[in-house]
């Protein structure tokens, strides 16, 4: 297949190794695994056949018409194809890009001949990629604005004449910028109040508030709000709503500018010699030569205008005073689903729940069998630490001092909830089994892929689908264009409650132990590897290697040592797994696969094949469950297949529903998608991009954009769909202080790198018709 090249879309084969090429992507280019054809010349041609009106637009027309009439007659346009874009200028390709709607209109339902032009394109653009890929990193910290006037970057092309000829690589480095702390390190307060918590104290006394004087008491009685008016500081509401990653911008001081940036080369030289394995007075002359240019280009720029000092708002007095009464009464934490909003609540309610989860509060509703954690007196945070380090040093896992501590549990309120509820999280960004959660995800990570190849290969031959877990929204989307292939008659979604916090430990054991045990085997899959980022199967036993058994004890290991803190008590958690550690979606999504696959080969072994091809459409993403077409019968047989300890839920669509971030409609038996947002209905305005009136690049920050852009092509089907969201997203930039010329400039960058994503509108998705 690589040697004939008749892989999809050059050919009618579909599998080559696990990976299955009918499920086109543009991140896998098919033409690039192809064996390379050896070509022999005698002598090399002078390029005149290719200068003669080959960058025309009546070449790409001719181009369109020929391969239409070989379309209709069943002729070899794959051959004629191939000969265009192959002989054809880079130029002309990008010209061919921006005429992907002709193509979409030729090819109609014929996706194969649009995967065919895309893999051709991208394959011949696939060496300027790598091309311009900077992999050494000069990294600056922004102090204040002036560092991006600067333009470091076109000064580093200025002196590349002094990097020494025998340099391996001397390209110009990739400048990234380090960033100044956000307002939300001094405005959140959640992690102070569970901090400083003493339970018993707290308990033994009244807690009074105001909460019923209050206009923000939604439902419990005491305030839980997003809406920022309850802050009675103008100054101070108004720098809240730019949301917890706003930088207050710092005034532009010209000599932190120089020291920044000399810093940063100097680090930069050390390492490109290392690399390079030489040492740093070699690169003296060139570092001399570029210090030289920025002293130059501050000087320029200090004479061309006079910058104003800003005044911080978070250093003003008033400020100040207002946040820490605020902070009295009220705790600040971030929104469930909207991590870039403040939640406001009431500390007493706060620290009522918290205790109430942690079975204190209110003790008598629970019994000690059915509270989530349990209450640890004859140990001290120090002990379970030090127990923590020395498992660690027996099994060479790294554990870094700063890691010597145990995760506080803290909750953020679901705004999008009515009423409100609470999240719980164990906050495990830095504790004291982190390495080895992060091993475990490495780990589990391959078990689930390899699980899934394994169910994709059922699939193709058996026709019944083992397994429902996707990763995100975009393998929803492909999952829901080959549904459409067929009448779709009903879709539903279903809901885990309280998922994490529901899994009894013993069976979560039992059921990874099942899972693990069956992708191990005496061939490729002895020894799992684990590296810095990833793992990988291993024949042989090596560095930080695993065998199932070691994999299947460190998990245990870990499930019996989930404990947190609050103020300076212990818990340790006896059902469920915390929301916070690394490990837990994997946790999660293979328990639930080991009894939905279970299930499925009940059904195979007992012959219930209507049964089965009902669950063929099901999808699931953690707690959330997509079935298609599967007329309702998950409702009789969910007890069946999960455990007790689970809820599910459901809506009652059967029509239209919505699923992760996408609104799925049934019109005329086929699946319509649009973009869907929880957060539309939060009763307060959502912050999800920057300001550029902070202290953050200008430049970079127009990312963003680029990525909105992708996200509602995918999502959305319609045209107009896509253009209504884009128009509501540059309003809200522009309002943001980004400007619309460099806005279309990005656009059409979109437009030319994600042509294929544009072309199912059949209509030219210009800078006119979405900038209005």
């Amino acid at each position: 297949m690589k040697e004939l090249k008749t892989l999809y879309p050059y050919g009618l084969n579909d599998k080559c190794g696990n990976a299955y090429y009918s499920e086109y992507r543009k991140e896998r280019l098919v033409y690039s695994i192809f064996n390379k054809l050896i070509v022999k010349r005698n002598q090399r041609g002078n390029k005149k056949g290719l200068q003669n009106g080959i960058k025309t637009d009546k070449t790409i027309q001719n181009f369109i018409q020929k391969m239409k009439s070989l379309i209709i007659s069943d002729g070899n346009w794959r051959q004629f194809c191939y000969s265009f874009i192959i002989g054809s200028s880079l130029q002309l390709l990008k010209k061919l890009k921006a005429e992907t709607v002709l193509l979409a209109k030729m090819i109609g339902t014929d996706k194969c001949v649009l995967h065919f032009i895309s893999d051709l394109i991208n394959h011949r653009f696939m060496f300027l990629r790598h091309k311009s890929k900077q992999k050494n990193l000069l990294k600056i910290h922004f102090d204040n604005k002036g560092i991006e006037k600067v333009n470091i970057q076109s000064l580093l092309h200025k002196v590349t004449d002094t990097i020494p000829s025998f340099f391996s690589n001397k390209s110009p480095p990739t400048i990234i910028y380090t960033r100044t702390s956000s307002i939300g390190s001094r405005i959140f307060n959640y992690k102070n109040v569970v901090l400083d918590l003493k339970p018993k104290e707290w308990c033994a006394k009244d807690h009074p508030c105001e909460c019923s004087k209050s206009p923000f008491d939604p439902n419990h009685g005491h305030v839980m709000t997003g809406n920022l008016n309850i802050i009675a500081n103008h100054k101070l509401r108004v720098l809240l709503s730019k949301g917890p990653s706003y930088r207050e911008a710092n005034d532009i001081d010209w000599g932190k500018v120089f020291v920044c940036i000399k810093k940063g080369i100097s680090a930069y030289v050390k390492t490109w010699c290392n690399k390079e394995s030489v040492d740093v007075r070699v690169l003296s002359e060139w570092k001399n030569r570029l210090l030289l240019e920025v002293r130059s280009k501050i000087t320029s720029l200090r004479r061309q205008r006079y910058y104003p000092k800003r005044n911080k708002v978070l250093d003003n007095e008033e400020v100040k005073s207002y946040l820490d009464r605020f902070h009295q009464q009220y705790v600040i934490t971030p929104t469930d689903k909207a991590g870039n909003n403040f939640s406001i609540v009431c500390k007493q309610f706060y620290i009522h729940c918290l205790l109430k989860e942690l079975n204190i509060a209110d003790p008598s509703k629970k019994s000690n069998s059915q509270a989530t954690y349990r209450h640890i007196k004859n140990r001290t945070k120090q002990t379970v630490v030090n127990k923590h380090i020395s498992y660690m040093k027996a099994h060479k896992i790294a554990l870094d001092s700063s890691q010597e501590s145990l995760p506080f549990l803290y909750w953020i309120p679901k705004m999008h909830k009515n009423p409100t509820k609470q999240r719980y999280i164990a906050a495990s960004h830095c504790c004291s089994t982190k390495p080895l959660s992060k091993m475990i995800t490495y780990c589990l990570k391959l078990v689930q892929q390899t699980h899934k190849n394994y169910c994709t290969r059922i699939a193709k031959t058996r026709h019944y689908n083992k397994m429902w877990i996707v990763d995100n929204s975009v393998e929803v989307l492909d999952k829901l264009s080959i549904c459409n292939q067929k009448s779709v008659r009903n879709v539903r979604t279903f809901d885990f409650s309280t998922l994490y916090t529901s899994i009894p430990h013993e069976k979560l054991k039992k059921r990874m132990a099942v899972v693990i045990n069956q992708c191990f085997n005496t061939d490729g899959r002895r020894f799992i590897r684990i590296g810095r980022t990833s793992a990988s199967w291993s024949k042989t036993r090596g560095d930080y290697s695993w065998n199932k058994d070691q994999l299947i004890d460190h998990i245990n290991y870990l499930i019996d040592n989930i404990y947190v803190t609050c103020g300076d008590n212990l818990f340790r958690q006896v059902i469920g797994i915390p929301m916070g550690t690394d490990c837990a979606p994997f946790l999660a999504n293979l328990f639930l696969y080991s009894y939905e696959s279970e299930w499925m080969d009940k059904k195979l072994k007992n012959k219930d094949f209507d049964i089965l091809h009902k669950f063929n459409r099901c999808y699931r993403y953690i707690d959330d469950l997509l079935c298609i077409n599967n007329d309702q019968i998950m409702d009789e047989v969910m007890s069946d297949i999960y455990p007790k300890e689970l809820s599910l839920t459901s809506d009652d669509a059967i029509l239209s529903t919505n699923y992760l971030d996408l609104r799925i409609d049934i019109k005329d038996n086929n699946i319509h998608t649009s973009l869907f947002d929880k957060r539309d209905a939060f009763g307060f305005k959502i912050i999800n991009f920057p300001y550029l009136t902070g202290n953050i690049p200008t430049k970079q920050s127009y990312g963003v954009f680029v990525s909105q852009l992708v996200r509602y092509a995918r999502c959305c089907q319609d045209f107009e769909d896509f253009r209504s969201r884009t128009s509501i997203l540059i309003d809200r930039l522009v309002r943001q202080h980004f400007t619309i010329s460099l806005l279309k400039r990005t656009f059409e960058k979109f437009a030319e790198s994600y042509y294929g994503l544009l072309a199912k509108y059949g209509v030219h998705a210009s800078t006119t018709c979405v900038f209005k």
